[in-house]
Protein backbone atom coordinates (compact mmCIF):
# COMPACT_ATOMS: atom_id res chain seq x y z
CA UNK A 1 0.00 0.00 0.00
CA UNK A 2 1.40 3.84 -0.85
CA UNK A 3 -1.00 5.34 1.71
CA UNK A 4 -0.44 4.62 5.48
CA UNK A 5 -4.13 3.11 6.24
CA UNK A 6 -4.07 6.12 9.26
CA UNK A 7 -3.96 8.45 6.07
CA UNK A 8 -6.54 6.68 4.03
CA UNK A 9 -9.00 6.62 6.52
CA UNK A 10 -8.54 10.36 8.04
CA UNK A 11 -9.54 11.09 4.16
CA UNK A 12 -12.24 8.50 3.85
CA UNK A 13 -13.94 9.95 7.52
CA UNK A 14 -13.29 13.50 6.84
CA UNK A 15 -15.13 13.64 3.67
CA UNK A 16 -18.03 11.50 5.04
CA UNK A 17 -18.55 13.90 7.86
CA UNK A 18 -17.96 16.42 5.38
CA UNK A 19 -20.98 14.96 3.73
CA UNK A 20 -22.91 14.14 6.29
CA UNK A 21 -22.76 18.09 7.95
CA UNK A 22 -23.70 19.05 4.01
CA UNK A 23 -26.91 16.41 4.44
CA UNK A 24 -28.05 17.60 7.82
CA UNK A 25 -28.69 21.35 6.80
CA UNK A 26 -30.80 20.09 3.99
CA UNK A 27 -33.17 17.76 6.26
CA UNK A 28 -33.05 20.48 8.80
CA UNK A 29 -34.03 23.06 6.53
CA UNK A 30 -36.67 20.83 4.61
CA UNK A 31 -38.25 20.17 8.28
CA UNK A 32 -38.07 23.54 9.22
CA UNK A 33 -39.95 24.30 6.18
CA UNK A 34 -42.97 22.03 7.04
CA UNK A 35 -42.72 23.14 11.13
CA UNK A 36 -44.04 27.00 9.77
CA UNK A 37 -46.59 25.38 7.29
CA UNK A 38 -48.40 22.70 9.78
CA UNK A 39 -47.09 22.65 13.38
CA UNK A 40 -48.33 19.59 14.23
CA UNK A 41 -46.98 17.65 11.08
CA UNK A 42 -43.72 19.65 12.11
CA UNK A 43 -43.42 17.75 14.86
CA UNK A 44 -44.31 14.39 13.47
CA UNK A 45 -41.13 15.31 10.77
CA UNK A 46 -38.59 16.54 14.07
CA UNK A 47 -39.25 13.00 15.72
CA UNK A 48 -39.15 11.21 11.95
CA UNK A 49 -35.11 12.59 11.67
CA UNK A 50 -34.08 12.10 15.06
CA UNK A 51 -35.20 8.06 14.53
CA UNK A 52 -34.09 7.75 10.44
CA UNK A 53 -30.88 9.48 11.58
CA UNK A 54 -29.77 6.73 14.08
CA UNK A 55 -30.21 9.67 17.10
CA UNK A 56 -32.85 7.55 19.08
CA UNK A 57 -30.42 6.57 21.32
CA UNK A 58 -28.93 9.56 22.25
CA UNK A 59 -32.14 11.17 22.27
CA UNK A 60 -33.37 9.30 25.09
CA UNK A 61 -29.79 10.10 27.12
CA UNK A 62 -30.81 13.37 26.44
CA UNK A 63 -34.93 13.84 27.20
CA UNK A 64 -37.21 11.22 28.66
CA UNK A 65 -39.56 12.74 26.68
CA UNK A 66 -40.69 12.34 22.96
CA UNK A 67 -39.24 14.68 20.54
CA UNK A 68 -42.64 15.26 19.19
CA UNK A 69 -43.74 16.47 22.66
CA UNK A 70 -40.38 19.23 23.40
CA UNK A 71 -40.55 22.55 22.19
CA UNK A 72 -38.91 23.04 18.32
CA UNK A 73 -36.23 25.21 19.75
CA UNK A 74 -35.08 22.35 21.42
CA UNK A 75 -34.73 20.00 18.99
CA UNK A 76 -32.67 22.50 16.95
CA UNK A 77 -29.85 22.78 19.80
CA UNK A 78 -29.80 18.91 19.49
CA UNK A 79 -29.50 18.72 16.27
CA UNK A 80 -27.09 21.44 16.22
CA UNK A 81 -24.57 21.31 18.66
CA UNK A 82 -26.41 19.42 21.46
CA UNK A 83 -23.26 17.80 23.71
CA UNK A 84 -25.80 14.82 24.42
CA UNK A 85 -25.53 14.19 20.47
CA UNK A 86 -22.36 13.24 19.14
CA UNK A 87 -23.64 13.42 15.76
CA UNK A 88 -24.83 16.85 15.99
CA UNK A 89 -23.82 19.01 12.99
CA UNK A 90 -21.24 21.01 14.82
CA UNK A 91 -19.53 17.86 15.94
CA UNK A 92 -19.52 16.24 12.30
CA UNK A 93 -17.83 19.36 10.61
CA UNK A 94 -15.40 19.03 13.87
CA UNK A 95 -14.55 15.46 13.18
CA UNK A 96 -14.13 16.69 9.98
CA UNK A 97 -11.82 19.49 10.58
CA UNK A 98 -9.78 16.97 12.92
CA UNK A 99 -9.15 14.64 10.53
CA UNK A 100 -8.36 17.24 8.15
CA UNK A 101 -5.59 18.13 10.80
CA UNK A 102 -4.65 14.39 10.89
CA UNK A 103 -3.89 13.94 7.46
CA UNK A 104 -3.00 17.41 6.42
CA UNK A 105 -0.10 16.92 4.51
CA UNK A 106 -2.38 14.62 2.00
CA UNK A 107 -4.52 17.80 1.43
CA UNK A 108 -3.46 20.97 -0.95
CA UNK A 109 -3.00 24.08 1.35
CA UNK A 110 -6.24 25.46 -0.77
CA UNK A 111 -8.33 22.28 1.02
CA UNK A 112 -6.37 22.89 4.23
CA UNK A 113 -7.54 26.58 4.42
CA UNK A 114 -11.02 25.98 3.38
CA UNK A 115 -11.54 23.28 5.93
CA UNK A 116 -9.48 25.55 9.26
CA UNK A 117 -12.29 28.42 7.75
CA UNK A 118 -15.04 26.23 7.47
CA UNK A 119 -14.57 24.59 11.13
CA UNK A 120 -14.20 28.04 12.90
CA UNK A 121 -16.95 30.07 11.13
CA UNK A 122 -19.36 27.33 11.75
CA UNK A 123 -19.02 27.43 15.28
CA UNK A 124 -19.49 30.86 15.56
CA UNK A 125 -22.50 30.67 13.39
CA UNK A 126 -24.19 27.62 14.87
CA UNK A 127 -23.08 29.45 18.50
CA UNK A 128 -25.06 32.64 17.68
CA UNK A 129 -27.89 31.21 16.16
CA UNK A 130 -30.39 31.44 18.62
CA UNK A 131 -33.88 32.63 16.92
CA UNK A 132 -35.56 29.93 14.62
CA UNK A 133 -36.25 32.91 12.60
CA UNK A 134 -32.36 33.28 11.82
CA UNK A 135 -31.90 29.40 11.26
CA UNK A 136 -32.39 29.30 7.43
CA UNK A 137 -30.07 31.72 6.41
CA UNK A 138 -27.19 30.05 8.51
CA UNK A 139 -27.96 26.60 7.24
CA UNK A 140 -27.45 28.33 3.75
CA UNK A 141 -24.00 29.86 5.10
CA UNK A 142 -23.16 26.23 6.41
CA UNK A 143 -24.03 24.95 2.52
CA UNK A 144 -21.50 27.53 1.23
CA UNK A 145 -18.76 27.12 3.46
CA UNK A 146 -19.23 23.25 3.12
CA UNK A 147 -19.33 23.13 -0.67
CA UNK A 148 -16.48 25.57 -0.82
CA UNK A 149 -14.22 23.04 0.86
CA UNK A 150 -15.34 20.45 -2.09
CA UNK A 151 -14.17 23.02 -4.64
CA UNK A 152 -11.26 23.62 -3.37
CA UNK A 153 -10.80 19.61 -3.36
CA UNK A 154 -12.18 19.62 -6.83
CA UNK A 155 -9.92 22.05 -8.59
CA UNK A 156 -6.41 21.32 -6.58
CA UNK A 157 -6.70 17.61 -5.60
CA UNK A 158 -3.87 15.55 -7.37
CA UNK A 159 -6.02 12.44 -9.01
CA UNK A 160 -4.80 9.64 -7.02
CA UNK A 161 -5.45 6.97 -4.49
CA UNK A 162 -5.99 9.97 -1.53
CA UNK A 163 -8.44 11.39 -3.82
CA UNK A 164 -10.22 8.41 -4.46
CA UNK A 165 -10.16 7.22 -0.34
CA UNK A 166 -12.05 11.11 0.06
CA UNK A 167 -14.57 10.51 -2.64
CA UNK A 168 -15.32 6.63 -1.43
CA UNK A 169 -16.02 8.48 2.14
CA UNK A 170 -18.23 11.74 0.38
CA UNK A 171 -20.48 8.81 -1.99
CA UNK A 172 -21.27 6.15 0.83
CA UNK A 173 -22.08 8.73 2.93
CA UNK A 174 -24.44 10.06 0.49
CA UNK A 175 -25.62 6.71 -0.51
CA UNK A 176 -26.31 6.10 3.36
CA UNK A 177 -28.13 9.70 3.79
CA UNK A 178 -30.59 9.29 0.63
CA UNK A 179 -31.25 5.87 1.76
CA UNK A 180 -32.36 7.08 5.37
CA UNK A 181 -34.67 10.37 4.09
CA UNK A 182 -36.49 7.91 1.33
CA UNK A 183 -37.05 5.17 3.58
CA UNK A 184 -39.15 7.96 6.43
CA UNK A 185 -41.34 8.29 3.40
CA UNK A 186 -41.80 4.74 2.15
CA UNK A 187 -45.59 5.11 2.54
CA UNK A 188 -46.36 8.08 0.44
CA UNK A 189 -43.69 6.87 -2.00
CA UNK A 190 -45.05 3.61 -2.52
CA UNK A 191 -48.93 5.27 -3.16
CA UNK A 192 -49.86 4.67 -6.62
CA UNK A 193 -52.39 7.50 -6.83
CA UNK A 194 -51.15 10.86 -8.19
CA UNK A 195 -50.97 13.16 -5.17
CA UNK A 196 -53.42 15.29 -4.87
CA UNK A 197 -53.81 16.16 -1.09
CA UNK A 198 -51.75 18.42 0.74
CA UNK A 199 -50.40 16.12 3.52
CA UNK A 200 -48.88 14.29 0.08
CA UNK A 201 -47.67 16.81 -1.30
CA UNK A 202 -45.99 18.12 1.97
CA UNK A 203 -44.48 15.05 2.12
CA UNK A 204 -43.33 14.54 -1.55
CA UNK A 205 -41.71 18.27 -1.38
CA UNK A 206 -39.71 17.40 1.89
CA UNK A 207 -38.01 14.59 0.62
CA UNK A 208 -36.72 16.27 -2.48
CA UNK A 209 -35.57 19.46 -1.07
CA UNK A 210 -33.95 17.09 1.53
CA UNK A 211 -31.99 15.57 -1.15
CA UNK A 212 -31.46 19.10 -2.79
CA UNK A 213 -33.91 17.24 -5.85
CA UNK A 214 -36.66 19.81 -5.88
CA UNK A 215 -35.50 21.51 -9.15
CA UNK A 216 -34.37 18.53 -10.57
CA UNK A 217 -36.90 16.35 -10.45
CA UNK A 218 -39.05 19.35 -11.92
CA UNK A 219 -36.76 19.42 -14.95
CA UNK A 220 -36.88 15.67 -15.36
CA UNK A 221 -40.72 15.16 -14.75
CA UNK A 222 -42.67 17.89 -15.15
CA UNK A 223 -45.86 16.22 -14.47
CA UNK A 224 -47.58 15.96 -11.42
CA UNK A 225 -45.59 14.67 -8.70
CA UNK A 226 -46.21 10.83 -7.93
CA UNK A 227 -44.14 8.82 -5.24
CA UNK A 228 -43.45 6.16 -7.67
CA UNK A 229 -41.85 9.05 -9.62
CA UNK A 230 -40.01 9.92 -7.28
CA UNK A 231 -39.25 7.06 -5.80
CA UNK A 232 -37.37 5.93 -8.99
CA UNK A 233 -35.63 9.75 -9.18
CA UNK A 234 -34.24 9.32 -5.88
CA UNK A 235 -33.06 5.60 -5.81
CA UNK A 236 -32.37 4.76 -10.29
CA UNK A 237 -31.97 7.75 -11.74
CA UNK A 238 -28.04 7.85 -12.83
CA UNK A 239 -28.01 11.09 -13.35
CA UNK A 240 -30.02 12.67 -10.26
CA UNK A 241 -26.12 13.36 -8.44
CA UNK A 242 -27.44 12.12 -4.85
CA UNK A 243 -29.32 9.02 -5.52
CA UNK A 244 -28.42 5.15 -4.90
CA UNK A 245 -27.41 4.29 -8.11
CA UNK A 246 -25.41 7.50 -8.96
CA UNK A 247 -23.45 7.34 -5.55
CA UNK A 248 -22.74 3.62 -5.85
CA UNK A 249 -21.90 4.10 -9.49
CA UNK A 250 -19.26 6.91 -7.83
CA UNK A 251 -17.89 4.56 -5.05
CA UNK A 252 -17.39 1.16 -7.78
CA UNK A 253 -15.32 4.02 -9.71
CA UNK A 254 -13.41 5.07 -6.98
CA UNK A 255 -12.44 1.83 -5.98
CA UNK A 256 -11.81 0.60 -9.50
CA UNK A 257 -9.31 3.47 -9.39
CA UNK A 258 -7.81 1.96 -6.32
CA UNK A 259 -7.55 -1.41 -7.94
CA UNK A 260 -5.72 0.05 -10.54
CA UNK A 261 -3.38 1.84 -8.32
CA UNK A 262 -2.39 -1.09 -5.68
CA UNK A 263 -2.38 -4.15 -8.93
CA UNK A 264 -5.35 -5.42 -6.78
CA UNK A 265 -8.82 -6.17 -6.94
CA UNK A 266 -10.32 -5.97 -2.71
CA UNK A 267 -13.54 -7.78 -1.63
CA UNK A 268 -15.10 -4.30 -1.04
CA UNK A 269 -14.95 -3.78 -5.20
CA UNK A 270 -17.62 -6.82 -5.20
CA UNK A 271 -19.67 -5.35 -2.96
CA UNK A 272 -19.76 -2.08 -4.41
CA UNK A 273 -20.70 -3.71 -7.39
CA UNK A 274 -24.06 -5.85 -6.10
CA UNK A 275 -24.95 -2.70 -4.29
CA UNK A 276 -25.09 -0.74 -8.31
CA UNK A 277 -26.74 -3.61 -9.84
CA UNK A 278 -29.18 -3.92 -7.19
CA UNK A 279 -30.50 0.03 -7.48
CA UNK A 280 -29.49 0.34 -11.77
CA UNK A 281 -31.25 -1.20 -14.27
CA UNK A 282 -34.55 -1.50 -12.19
CA UNK A 283 -37.95 0.18 -11.94
CA UNK A 284 -39.03 1.81 -8.61
CA UNK A 285 -42.20 -0.40 -9.47
CA UNK A 286 -40.70 -3.46 -8.90
CA UNK A 287 -38.80 -2.30 -5.75
CA UNK A 288 -42.29 -1.15 -4.68
CA UNK A 289 -43.78 -4.17 -5.38
CA UNK A 290 -40.99 -6.25 -3.32
CA UNK A 291 -41.59 -3.71 -0.11
CA UNK A 292 -39.54 -0.30 -0.78
CA UNK A 293 -39.11 -0.01 3.21
CA UNK A 294 -37.50 -3.36 3.40
CA UNK A 295 -34.99 -2.82 0.20
CA UNK A 296 -33.77 0.00 2.32
CA UNK A 297 -33.24 -1.88 4.92
CA UNK A 298 -31.15 -4.66 3.18
CA UNK A 299 -29.27 -1.35 1.44
CA UNK A 300 -28.67 0.43 4.31
CA UNK A 301 -26.85 -3.04 5.86
CA UNK A 302 -25.41 -3.48 2.89
CA UNK A 303 -23.70 -0.20 3.28
CA UNK A 304 -22.61 -0.59 6.44
CA UNK A 305 -20.89 -3.55 5.65
CA UNK A 306 -19.19 -2.27 2.72
CA UNK A 307 -18.04 0.39 4.91
CA UNK A 308 -15.78 -2.10 6.88
CA UNK A 309 -15.23 -3.70 4.13
CA UNK A 310 -13.39 -0.41 3.10
CA UNK A 311 -12.00 -0.22 6.14
CA UNK A 312 -10.42 -3.97 6.57
CA UNK A 313 -9.10 -4.01 2.59
CA UNK A 314 -7.23 -0.56 3.09
CA UNK A 315 -6.12 -1.23 6.81
CA UNK A 316 -7.62 2.02 7.99
CA UNK A 317 -6.62 0.68 11.71
CA UNK A 318 -2.85 0.79 10.58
Amino acid sequence: MSVLGATASGLYWMFRNLERSDSATRVIEATLRVSFTDAELGRMEWESIITSSGLREYWNQHSSAMPSEVPTAELINFLLSNPDNPSSLLATITSAHANARRVRTALSRETAEAINSTASQAASLIRDTQELADLPETLATLRRLLAQVHGAHAVTAMRNENFSFGRLGTFIERADATARIVSAKTVALSAESQAGLQLENLHFDTVLRSVAAHRAFRWVDSGTMTGPAIADFLLCSLRMPRSLAYSFHKVVENLGHLSDDYGTVQPSAELALALLDKCSNRASSDLIDEGLHLFLDGIMQDINELGLQISTDYRFDR
